[in-house]
């Protein structure tokens, strides 16, 4: 009996110490919808889901890049009225669609089709340049207004 009692107190214990360790390592690491909502300044009120559509965030914790739709929950009418309308900028356009020598573009290798009408919003996180950068720390949304699908991408290097 005695023995019982001690392995349920280690038992407990250990029990205990993986459910703070869950808690702990949850706390102050915002969900993506909530980034994304806190980058495109947008109300904690308005419903939205992501998909994840590609997503190499992986190995280093602040380092790659992803994409996803989003999915708006509510009236979107006056959403998009102070994003730019496509065509984006020439540098955001060569960052994705131009061929990386042999290999494909960013845009076919995460899988962001050519969007030819809609609305974009970029938001650069840390003195982004396109021209001298050795490094890109920016988020971009774009409203494929043909498709009618929002699509998000960030990038961390």
């Amino acid at each position: 009996m005695f023995i019982l009692q001690r392995n349920l107190k280690k038992y407990n214990v250990f029990l205990l110490l993986a459910i703070n360790i869950l808690l702990l390592s949850s706390c102050g690491k915002p969900s993506e919808i909530s980034s994304f909502k806190n980058t495109f300044s947008i109300s904690s009120n308005v419903d939205i889901e992501l998909t994840e559509i590609y997503n190499s965030y992986s190995g280093s914790p602040y380092e790659g890049e992803s994409l996803y739709t989003v999915d708006i929950k509510s009236d979107t009418s006056t959403f998009f009225e102070e994003w730019n309308d496509v065509p984006m900028s020439d540098n955001i356009v060569d960052f994705f669609y131009e061929k990386l020598g042999n290999s494909p573009s960013r845009a076919s290798e995460i899988g962001l089709p050519k969007i030819v009408n809609g609305k974009w919003k970029f938001i650069d996180r840390d003195n982004t340049t396109f021209t001298e950068s050795s490094t890109y720390n920016f988020s971009v949304c774009i409203f494929d207004s043909e498709a009618g699908i929002v699509y998000y991408y960030k990038i961390d290097t």
